[in-house]
């Protein structure tokens, strides 16, 4: 997965925020998801959705490919 690193202008410490588009298959159909990721280990920490609804349909779900803390 290729991620975009941001870092804050006066960021003194930390390793910053990632993000990345990617796909899951969700009720058989592909979705493009957002990840946010953050630490050394680029820890998945939050997914965005293209709505609200199946933001809340998939709300506590943890997919295998992604990595977790």
């Amino acid at each position: 997965m290729q991620y975009i690193h941001v870092l804050g202008r006066n960021q003194t410490s930390g390793s910053g925020v990632y993000y990345a588009i990617h796909t899951e298959e969700i009720n058989g159909n592909k979705v493009p998801i957002i990840i946010e990721s953050s630490g050394e280990d680029v820890w998945t920490g939050v997914v965005y959705y293209p709505s609200e609804d199946l933001a809340n349909q998939q709300g506590d779900t943890k997919y295998e490919d992604l990595h977790y803390r």
